[in-house]
């Protein structure tokens, strides 16, 4: 979607299943040096070397400086967040950038974050750490399909009355031809 609306859209994962799908739909994957297919049989990713970790999250947080959205995703089952954005990294992120951190809720990927609130750094950068963030979607999904409703409906109405009119293109869509 993002693409779709004109970003540049970068993404990293441990896996080369997901080089692939990153690049299939627009993003251009970041290449960590040394990278090897650490995807299980499963499809989860194995278990890396400490020093690895760091290798991609540097590389990572490098691509970051520029970008006006981070989005962090890594999460161990059954373990805290690993720290995948250090504050380090994110003082160096420009003013108004936002990081949202999809594992809040078990600490979270940045080391800024807060679980349950949305900070913003001394240099500007807003950081997300609501712990509860796709349950957040239900209301705004209800409250933009209730608004379309509502002036779909409106549309239809001409002096306190429905009113279909089937000659209407928007209605019935443009006549063939």
């Amino acid at each position: 979607t993002a693409k779709r609306l004109g970003a540049i859209v970068y993404a990293s994962d441990v896996r080369k299943s997901a080089a692939e799908q990153i690049e299939s739909v627009g993003g251009r994957f970041i290449e960590v040096e040394g990278m090897d297919d650490f995807e299980d049989e499963s499809g989860y990713a194995k278990p890396l070397t400490p020093e690895f970790i760091q290798k991609v999250n540097d590389t990572v947080c490098e691509v970051a400086i520029n970008a006006d959205v981070i989005i962090t995703t890594a999460r161990i089952f059954g373990r805290p967040a690993p720290i995948t954005v250090p504050a380090s990294a994110v003082a160096h992120f420009k003013p108004g950038s936002v990081i949202v951190d999809m594992n809040a809720d078990v600490g979270g990927n940045c080391e800024l974050t807060k679980p349950g609130e949305i900070i913003t750094t001394d240099n500007g950068v807003k950081i997300v750490g609501i712990t509860n963030l796709s349950g957040e979607l239900s209301v705004t999904a209800s409250m933009l399909y209730s608004n379309n409703m509502t002036t779909f409906v409106s549309s239809l109405v001409t002096e306190g009355s429905i009113v279909v009119d089937m000659n209407d293109e928007v209605l019935v869509g443009a006549p063939e031809g």
